[in-house]
């Protein structure tokens, strides 16, 4: 039996999308089935910014110079900053990514933190002692995220893990007395800082080594 004209139109169209959906699947080698990003904007990117992409091989060399095959120090300061300029560098590379295929704002929003990280390595730096407080501070981090999660899905555990997080609230609630600051000078009452240490990101980035006063020493101001 001879299939309606319209039938036939119809067939045809859908068997020319099955075999377009399957090259598509396929993929060929000037193009992949699927691509993650937007070749426009790599070749917008790539003109705005030649001067720069030609120092890139000097920049991969310095991080990598600075972070494969380090890290064999066992002192805190040293850990916390190693980490912080690796993560600060992974950063750096994620809004290079981001902003070559056309996502500025998205790249922006990691640009906060990736110099958050820079500025409190420097600090660090400077002043390795504090080293000590801005891990602690993960603790007392811990203990407070460990309380919302039991206040919020408590009920939902097993007895085994409500005891595990009952025990990080707990650790991170005695580290708490060291990061308390003053609440109200007149009642004399204080509450925990926000926070690892006492200065705000401006007054860390403005930190800078300064000999102490009769010693050979420098502190950080």
């Amino acid at each position: 039996m001879k299939a309606p004209a319209g039938l036939s139109g119809v067939r045809g169209i859908v068997a020319r999308i099955l075999r377009r959906l399957l090259q598509l699947a396929e993929g060929t080698p000037d193009r992949p089935f699927f691509e993650a990003g937007i070749r426009a904007e790599w070749e917008d990117f790539a003109r705005r910014n030649r001067a720069v992409l030609h120092r890139f091989p000097s920049l991969k060399a310095a991080v990598i110079a600075a972070f494969v095959g380090k890290g064999s120090s066992q002192e805190d300061a040293d850990v916390v900053i190693f980490f912080l300029g690796r993560l600060a560098a992974e950063d750096f590379g994620e809004i290079v990514l981001l902003c070559a295929n056309g996502y500025g704002f998205g790249a922006t929003k990691l640009l906060r933190g990736m110099y958050e990280r820079v500025v409190t390595a420097r600090y660090l730096r400077l002043r390795p002692d504090e080293a000590e407080a801005f891990l602690v501070w993960g603790v007392v981090s811990e203990g407070k995220r460990a309380q919302e999660v039991l206040d919020t899905f408590g009920d939902g555990f097993s007895a085994a893990t409500v005891t595990k997080l009952k025990e990080k609230v707990a650790e991170g609630k005695a580290e708490r007395p060291r990061f308390m600051v003053p609440d109200c000078k007149t009642c004399s009452t204080t509450r925990l800082n926000h926070t690892w240490s006492r200065l705000d990101m401006v007054a860390m980035a403005r930190a800078r080594l300064t000999p102490r006063p009769g010693s050979g020493s420098s502190r950080a101001t």
